[in-house]
């Protein structure tokens, strides 16, 4: 936005709707630098809390991840082919790709997303369970 464009009038306008204080008394200079400033710190904490939405998806997903290969290796699930088949699913897919993992008395599900090569790459969802001993 070229705020040298702009009257008086309009950039204590622009301050109001953006909620930006103490610019009453400004003069057109001081505005302008009140607005950028405001501009920058604001821009400075969206980037900030993309930073920090990313951090904690990666986190969740290192989480995920974990627990599935934890789950790969305990004596919970009931057949050796299950934790054959959970092994080798970690080792071939990317498990950034899990969004959910769930437990109910018999099995344990994992939802996720992969690219289907078979159906021009759409994005596809799958779930797949392995069997719990109880």
């Amino acid at each position: 936005m070229n705020y040298e464009k702009m009257t008086v009038k309009e950039l204590k306008k622009y301050c109001k709707d953006n909620y930006i204080k103490n610019y009453s008394k400004l003069k057109k200079e001081d505005l302008i630098k009140l607005i950028k400033k405001k501009d920058s710190e604001y821009e400075r904490g969206i980037n900030d809390y993309i930073k920090f939405l990313e951090q904690q998806r990666i986190k969740e997903q290192n989480e995920k991840k974990l627990l599935l290969k934890n789950l790969a290796e305990s004596d919970l699930l009931k057949r050796e082919e299950d934790k054959k088949e959970l092994k080798e699913f970690i080792k071939r897919k990317d498990l950034a790709h899990i969004f959910q993992i769930k437990q109910d008395r018999q099995y344990i599900y994992y939802m996720y997303n992969f690219y289907d090569a078979n159906n021009n790459d759409k994005l596809t969802t799958a779930k797949n369970s392995v069997v719990v001993k109880y």
